[in-house]
């Protein structure tokens, strides 16, 4: 399998927001899948695979391809986010 790496530090979660490329890059670490195989997966190059790690967002049909390619429901994330961003706001009221 190919070296992959990412320019930023990879974090999951910062308070209330996390980094959904650097999720999307450990899952593929973990499901031990290359780039090349994403890339064909989800049709793009491999060059935009590297960049997608580098993102904070994400257009929602390319995470839902992405989501099917590792068998994954990245979209918990944001659902997640919303739930206690909604929470944190009832309590500052």
């Amino acid at each position: 399998m190919e070296k992959i790496s990412i320019k930023q530090n990879r974090y999951v979660s910062s308070g209330d927001e996390f980094h959904i490329g650097s999720l999307i890059f450990n899952k593929l670490k973990e499901r031990r899948i290359s780039v090349s195989s994403l890339a064909q997966q989800i049709h793009c190059e491999r060059a935009n695979v590297y960049k997608i790690f580098n993102r904070v967002s994400i257009d929602s049909a390319q995470l839902l391809k992405i989501s099917l390619a590792l068998n994954t429901n990245f979209f918990t994330h944001y659902s997640e986010t919303y739930k206690a961003k909604k929470k944190n706001k009832k309590i500052k009221k």
